[in-house]
């Protein structure tokens, strides 16, 4: 699996993880996107296949080492 998601600002980090919820079939119908990202850095978390995440033009190292997966 891998992912590109814009990184510039806390909103893109939010609306590409929770499209990755989306795309993962983990975002459940009530979430908002930063529960649709906490679920799909849950899921990369607890994945066993190999997966690349990459966090496109960031800027704010904290922001990215929020919402990566360890």
């Amino acid at each position: 699996m891998m992912a590109w998601v814009a990184a510039e600002t806390v909103g893109q980090v939010l609306a590409g993880l929770a499209a990755l919820a989306e795309r993962l079939g983990e975002r459940r119908v009530d979430d908002d996107a930063a529960a649709a990202a906490a679920r799909a850095k849950a899921w990369l978390a607890a994945a066993t296949r190999p997966a690349l995440l990459v966090f496109d033009n960031a800027v704010d190292v904290a922001l990215v080492r929020r919402w990566a997966p360890a």
